[in-house]
């Protein structure tokens, strides 16, 4: 009855929600360039009133020690969102990089300090709408960006308006209020998407179908894929005690170590679906991984290798090597897949291809792989355990 009651209860907040941002021009207008419209809309308020730009910053914790010098809001400049530059040169002492539709990642947040080479008084924000994502520890422990979240903005415009009171057109003042309605209910319905270990592990097709209308469905699947890498790290870190690293392609991983006391995870958005996955370097051969993408637990093997081959060669290969026991079925003999999967226990049958009969599906010829279709009621706990379980099985071989 209480399960009820709360699915009741969301139902009911997130229509409301849907009504408030189906209503707002602005938010109907920023579905176009969802990043580019906020900092657009920032600069706007910079440019016509320079005086609320700093005081939102302001009640924001920035020290904005530029505001009696003369200055000029900039849109795109280095490839920055937003930045406020000096008149008598070309220091820039405020930066605001904007993540709405795309999750913060502190490389590409290091590159830009590295560009700008800020002082300690200049102000560097990082404005997300994700609150959680796997980079934020580390951003905050080096402490050159400030992160600050939509619901934070929100208040900070919505105080600085009041205290200024100095947008006297009404059209104008009829922007901001909407433009703080809609950042306060993206922002509430961002924050539904919170992943908890009871939380099942695929969304609800009523809760995509809901985030599909108001057309940021590929939001929802980012923020939850995100928090999902930080909660697979916490667990591979607390119970397997194996360093966790994440955001890596498969070429930086090529040119590390082998270690099998590392594990490379990630997370992504691919062909409309969120992906997870953790990956062990067995040598320089080969790598051996978890991926789960859409609805589909794969166990796979990526070979990278520079001697190249077909994937039938690559499969033969895979068979002589000291793969795991039961991680994948090579034979006629079925192998016991995690039980959070359905026909868990069950022969993976050979499939026709354009290219011959197999059992395996590909991804090019070096990505070779297995699956099975997750249930809909498995948890997020016990999806990330059936990943812990895999991940132990490899580096335990």
């Amino acid at each position: 009855l209480r399960y009820l009651k709360k699915i009741f209860y969301n139902s009911v907040a997130e229509l409301r929600i849907k009504e408030k941002l189906l209503s707002s021009p602005l938010f109907n207008l920023s579905l176009s360039s969802k990043e580019l419209f906020h900092s657009n809309f920032l600069s706007w308020i910079g440019e016509r009133y320079p005086d609320l730009f700093i005081a939102i910053f302001e009640e924001l914790g920035c020290s904005v020690k530029w505001k009696s010098k003369a200055w000029k809001v900039k849109r795109e400049l280095l490839n920055l969102d937003l930045c406020v530059q000096l008149c008598n040169g070309e220091h820039i002492p405020f930066v605001l990089e904007n993540k709405v539709k795309s999750i913060p990642r502190k490389n590409q947040l290091d590159e830009y300090a590295a560009k700008l080479k800020p002082t300690p008084e200049d102000n560097l924000i990082l404005l997300s709408l994700a609150t959680e994502f796997p980079d934020k520890k580390d951003i905050e422990k080096e402490g050159k960006w400030k992160i600050c979240s939509y619901k934070q903005l929100y208040e900070a415009i919505t105080i600085s308006k009041n205290k200024k009171n100095d947008v006297e057109e009404p059209y104008h003042r009829a922007l901001i209020e909407d433009y703080c309605l809609f950042i306060q209910s993206l922002h509430t319905l961002a924050q539904s998407w919170k992943v908890n270990e009871g939380d099942t592990f695929l969304l609800a097709k009523t809760n995509k179908e809901y985030c599909n209308e108001l057309r940021i469905g590929d939001l929802q699947d980012k923020i939850w894929y995100s928090q999902l890498c930080v909660k697979l790290n916490q667990h591979l870190n607390d119970l397997l005690k194996v360093r966790t690293i994440s955001g890596l392609n498969i070429e930086e991983i090529k040119g590390k170590e082998t270690n099998s006391n590392k594990v490379y995870t990630n997370w992504g958005f691919t062909h409309g679906q969120g992906l997870l996955e953790a990956k062990v370097k067995i040598h320089n051969e080969y790598i051996l991984l978890v991926q789960l993408q859409g609805d589909r637990y794969c166990r796979g093997i990526e070979w990278i290798r520079e001697k190249p081959a077909t994937h039938e060669e690559y499969w033969e290969n895979t068979k002589n090597e000291k793969i795991p026991q039961s991680f994948f079925q090579f034979d006629d003999e079925a192998v016991e897949f995690p039980s959070i999967c359905i026909d868990a226990n069950k022969k993976i049958e050979a499939r026709k291809h354009k290219d011959g009969t197999r059992t395996y599906n590909k991804y090019g010829d070096r990505f070779l792989y297995q699956s099975k279709k997750i249930q809909e009621n498995a948890t997020v706990s016990e999806v990330l355990n059936a990943i812990k379980e895999d991940i132990e099985k490899i580096i335990s071989r």
